[in-house]
């Protein structure tokens, strides 16, 4: 089993979740309220629910998770994510924050001062998706497709 480490976490380890929450890898840290499907978003105190009107936390996370070492667990023979994504520009034209680019600076990155702006670019793109998963819900509650207390569709 894993070690644990507990918040509160430091900036290079906020930078690590947070990259490895959009890498793909795995399934990431999702909420534990009645959010269940929302990722987590990692901060100095700890995780918090990417929803604005979830106030579910999280103090602890895997220790491999918190340096960096989750990148390692790609097999040799697994290729990168197709660049095709990577040309493509977010719908406000800040192609810099999508998720091929922000892997890409992350698996270059060399200084803490890109670690740490790359922690900043998953920090906003989550909140985005957030932003995005509450406006879904949002429409799907008032089309009355799903039942988002139980998770069921209607």
């Amino acid at each position: 089993m894993s070690e644990k480490t507990c918040a509160p976490f430091n900036e290079d380890q906020v930078a690590s979740l947070n990259a490895y929450q959009v890498s793909g890898l795995m399934h990431p840290f999702t909420c534990g309220g009645n959010c269940h499907a929302i990722r987590l978003i990692a901060a100095l105190d700890g995780w918090r629910c990417a929803s604005q009107r979830c106030d579910y936390r999280q103090d602890w996370a895997h220790e491999w998770m918190t340096d960096w070492s989750w990148q390692n667990l790609r097999r040799p023979d697994e290729q990168q994510p197709a660049e095709a994504t990577g040309g493509e520009q977010a719908q406000d034209g800040a192609d810099e924050l999508t998720l091929t680019a922000i892997r890409r600076r992350a698996l270059t990155a060399s200084t803490y001062a890109e670690w740490h702006q790359v922690g900043r670019d998953v920090e906003t793109l989550a909140a985005r998706v957030a932003e995005l998963e509450g406006e879904l819900n949002e429409l799907l509650i008032a089309d009355g497709s799903v039942d988002l207390m139980d998770g069921s569709e209607a």
